[in-house]
């Protein structure tokens, strides 16, 4: 078991920075997040440690986000071609498209999940916490 628990314990360090780096850019990120995933599910198997519900919630917030952020972009993008096709100046996507008050949607989503994904870091970093924890304890047992 404390095998397990060192393994979990080794994952869950190398998990923080994966997924946070692989956050930042909802489409040169995704394979980082695709493996982060896979490591938060072996570091939950291995040490049988439950995830906080705020690590959780921050992971589906910023999933959320990113999944808001790239359907407006592939919306976006055929149009932006379209136009440019048609021998008009396109703008760069990401300030040309649908706004809120003023502000892309594009760019109100993309910090948004950066924001999302500080908070996510911080849930990475108390489970890694909660599985260091439960290492030592069953050393000290």
């Amino acid at each position: 078991m404390k095998t397990r628990l060192t393994w979990a314990a080794v994952l869950s360090i190398v998990l923080i920075p994966m997924l946070a780096i692989g956050w930042l850019d909802p489409l040169e990120g995704l394979p980082l997040v695709v493996l982060g995933t896979v490591l938060v599910v072996a570091v939950r198997l291995l040490s049988k440690v439950r995830i906080p519900k705020f690590t959780w919630i921050s992971y589906a917030v910023v999933a959320g986000l990113m999944i808001v952020t790239l359907t407006i972009a592939m919306i976006q993008w055929p149009l932006s071609m379209a136009q440019q096709a048609e021998g008009e100046i396109v703008m760069n996507p990401l300030t040309n498209g649908p706004t809120l008050a003023g502000i892309p949607i594009m760019i109100m989503t993309m910090w948004m999940a950066r924001v999302a994904d500080l908070v996510l870091a911080a849930g990475l970093i108390f489970y890694s916490l909660k599985v260091f924890r439960a290492r030592k304890s069953l050393a000290a047992e």
